[in-house]
């Protein structure tokens, strides 16, 4: 028998070595890290991780050890082993699709306003009017006033004022405006700030308090299977971001499943409506009128299901409004209110400035002030304006 030699220089190269197989991970392992990541994160866990852990999230955060071990539990063939684990899965995890309440002192807390009886805390309304009417500017200058930090968003006129909006961060999601046009906007406000006297510049007292997003390429929110990756990435956006306000601009981009069925609306309207109540996020949503059918307090007013308006909280309108033989003025209408007091204002008249580059003010002359049925409103370019 002869011995074999190595070449030389080749005697200390050992043999390749096999690596071992990687076991794939436990159902639900990959899962769980994720729904523990996003509370850790403060964000929304992805239904799809709720899902496969039959619908439950943590209330708190675990250690990736702790995870590993009751996931290896669960799939214990021990049945002592898994019951103890889902118990302790259990104990951490205890989300419903609802809320219980079942403690009634009825002492609850007074309702939060972001503009009192106008527009409510945590809730998903409507803002309609025809194309090109200046809803999106409305919702714009609504936007500016609260990221500068609250105050009169649409200014004052003598002793007519609007009512005051409530501070901070506003999520501007628009489909059909890139960010150039928001600027030429926030242009006209600065100007009109200037006018007033305003010595500090719009871009410093907004800061980054207001956030404009550029969705014409991104798609819906929301799809005829619900809530969209778009819809669920917004939603963590703007929880990140402690938006008090989102805006979508428009309804007619942002949603993307069939707009005349009311079930499909209302599956829309509810979902957003119940997250923007868990974020304290109130929802705006900017919407057309019918095509066929543009005549003031016809149908619902705007164009699609009926189910956008009756599962809204709030449904504001910009028209106009002729009185007896004056001229035509435009209003913003509150339609629906649901928590606002009955005898409370549902107009606003408005008016534009040439001097304020057309931004939208509180008309000087309130017709639903006056003690007669007259409209006796002139044009005033000499506003008392509140930068």
């Amino acid at each position: 028998m002869t011995n074999s030699t190595l070449p030389n220089g080749t005697e200390a190269i050992s043999p390749d070595e096999v690596p071992a197989e990687i076991p794939a991970p436990l159902p639900g392992a990959q899962e769980l890290r994720g729904i523990n990541a996003a509370i850790a994160a403060g964000r929304t866990p992805d239904r799809n991780d709720i899902e496969a852990i039959r619908r439950l999230r943590p209330s708190g955060g675990m250690s990736e050890a702790e995870i590993v071990q009751l996931i290896e539990a669960l799939h214990s063939a021990d049945s002592a082993t898994a019951q103890f684990a889902w118990t302790r899965i259990s104990d951490l995890i205890r989300y419903r699709s609802w809320n219980e309440k079942t403690d009634w002192n009825f002492q609850a807390p007074d309702r939060e306003w972001l503009i009192k009886n106008w527009l409510p805390a945590g809730r998903i309304g409507l803002l309609t009017g025809e194309g090109e009417k200046g809803k999106s500017l409305l919702a714009l200058q609504l936007a500016a006033k609260m990221a500068c930090g609250g105050g009169h968003w649409l200014g004052r006129v003598g002793t007519t004022e609007s009512e005051p909006v409530a501070a901070g961060t506003v999520v501007f999601s628009n489909w059909e405006d890139e960010a150039d046009e928001a600027r030429r906007r926030l242009n006209w406000i600065e100007n009109a700030d200037r006018a007033a006297g305003q010595t500090t510049s719009l871009a410093k007292r907004v800061d980054e308090n207001l956030r404009y997003l550029e969705m014409a390429q991104a798609g819906p929110v929301w799809t005829a299977d619900g809530l969209s990756f778009i819809g669920r990435q917004l939603r963590d956006y703007c929880e990140e971001h402690d938006a008090r306000l989102l805006v979508l601009d428009p309804l007619i981009n942002a949603y993307g499943a069939t707009e005349n069925a009311n079930e499909e609306a209302a599956h829309f309207m509810a979902d957003w409506g119940g997250w923007a109540q868990e974020a304290t996020c109130t929802v705006l949503l900017c919407h057309h009128p019918s095509k066929t059918d543009k005549k003031e307090g016809a149908d619902h007013g705007f164009r699609g299901a009926s189910a956008f308006s009756a599962e809204a909280r709030f449904h504001w309108q910009l028209t106009d409004k002729k009185e007896n033989d004056g001229p035509a003025i435009t209003v913003l209408k509150r339609r629906k209110g649901n928590y606002a007091d009955p005898k409370a204002s549902k107009e606003i008249y408005l008016d534009k400035s040439k001097k304020t580059h057309w931004i939208w003010r509180v008309a000087g002359d309130q017709p639903q002030q006056q003690t007669n049925n007259t409209l006796d409103h002139q044009e005033n370019d000499d506003y008392d304006e509140i930068g």
